[in-house]
């Protein structure tokens, strides 16, 4: 296989925007889409839930989530990883939340975010995510945050946006998003 580059990239306007939109980390638990997707150029453009499952939407306020992603290519061995941690933060520690936090670490996940610029992004699609990290904390004044710090860790081969219209035929929560 011939690893020629396609095109180049062209100087970009100034107009975009860090950060993650409020209320679009959507998580579902990968073996409920696993069975088969439509991936075009990197977006995915079909993705097939199983019946009866859907995506939970985590209403988590703006500028508290983020996703950094990092490939890394191995020369010696001819392989090529992206690792992403997608970082979030849950105010007011709750038994609820526990719960739900303690089985989001023991299954594979598919997670989905929207950023600022209305791209979505896509993680754990080949492999699944997983939440390695959950850091719950008091806080020690009463100005401080009250709540759990979230790390999800993706590694996969390739990047993966979701396309727009796929978003509208997305089941979240039992309704589409």
């Amino acid at each position: 296989m011939a690893c020629i580059l396609t095109t180049g990239i062209d100087y970009e306007c100034n107009n975009g925007a860090g950060g993650i939109k409020q209320g679009s980390l959507l998580i579902t638990d990968w073996d409920n889409v696993a069975g088969g997707a439509t991936v075009t150029d990197g977006e995915i453009t079909a993705l097939s839930q199983d019946a009866g499952t859907s995506f939970k939407r985590y209403k988590i306020r703006k500028e508290i989530v983020a996703f950094d992603g990092t490939s890394t290519t191995d020369p010696l061995t001819g392989s090529n990883v992206l690792e992403t941690v997608i970082t979030a933060a849950l105010y007011k520690i709750s038994k609820t939340k526990s719960t739900e936090l303690k089985l989001a670490q023991v299954t594979p996940l598919m997670i989905i975010v929207q950023d600022n610029n209305n791209v979505y992004h896509a993680f754990g699609y080949e492999n699944g995510a997983e939440l390695l990290t959950v850091k719950s904390a008091s806080g020690k004044a009463m100005n401080e945050m009250n709540g759990y710090e979230l790390s999800f860790t993706s590694r996969e081969q390739n990047r993966y946006t979701v396309a727009s219209a796929l978003m509208a035929t997305i089941l979240v929560d039992g309704e589409n998003s």
